[in-house]
């Protein structure tokens, strides 16, 4: 057993300790104030506008070049799609499926086969 020691605390001491030290004067600014600090400047807001709009340029670019590298492809009843996510979309299936069929990997998706079709 450990011996318990009491110890004197003079009232001077225990007044000093409640009391806190300084606080700091400038407290960390919240997310939501320095986005309000950061809009009332305006050059951030035509920045911002232009950002976006290159944004979205380039978003269709990207749309564009994926239209030109996917491959149409065929199902059994001859129906064609655009690409596979089209057909995935269409008939609800997924994508990943009917890329691992057209690999070889599996026979058939949901009852669906499908080639590709040659662009010419």
């Amino acid at each position: 057993m450990v011996p318990v020691t009491a110890s004197v605390v003079s009232p001077e001491a225990d007044t000093q300790a409640t009391e806190s030290p300084t606080a700091p004067t400038s407290a960390p600014k919240s997310r939501s104030a320095s986005l309000k600090a950061y809009w009332a400047k305006g050059d951030n807001k035509a920045t911002h506008s232009a950002r976006m709009k290159e944004s979205w340029v380039k978003s269709e670019k990207n749309i564009a070049l994926a239209k030109k590298r996917s491959l149409p492809i065929k199902d059994q009843d001859g129906n064609i799609y655009d690409s596979v996510n089209e057909a995935a979309r269409i008939l609800s299936l997924h994508a990943s499926n009917i890329r691992a069929h057209l690999k070889g990997r599996v026979g058939h998706v949901k009852g669906f086969k499908f080639t590709l079709v040659e662009k010419s």
